[in-house]
């Protein structure tokens, strides 16, 4: 195995004892992302509807949807993880540590 090429922790649940174990600790680690990823939209979202009813942010975040869903906030973080992700395979890594 080449130096670097494999996080330490797949490399060692790699051996005999594990062999699928670095493919559980991808899917734990990917299902873990997700739920951040889903708390954070509905999380905010809320929190920019409350501003927006207090007068705080615009009241186009105050929009909901015939099913009580704050839409416009829920689109507006979407689109914010969408330009992260963009950042994140446009903009090189520079860190070499």
């Amino acid at each position: 195995m080449k130096s670097g090429t494999t996080a330490a922790v797949c490399a060692d649940l790699q051996w005999p004892r594990h062999p699928s174990g670095a493919h559980i600790l991808n899917a734990v680690v990917i299902t873990s992302a997700l739920s951040a990823i889903n708390s954070d939209i509905f999380g905010a979202g809320r929190i920019l509807f409350g501003l927006s009813q207090q007068g705080h942010a615009p009241k186009s975040f105050g929009r909901i949807s015939r099913h009580g869903v704050p839409w416009m906030t829920v689109v507006l973080m979407g689109g914010i993880l969408l330009v992260g992700v963009v950042l994140n395979a446009v903009i090189p890594r520079t860190c070499s540590s």
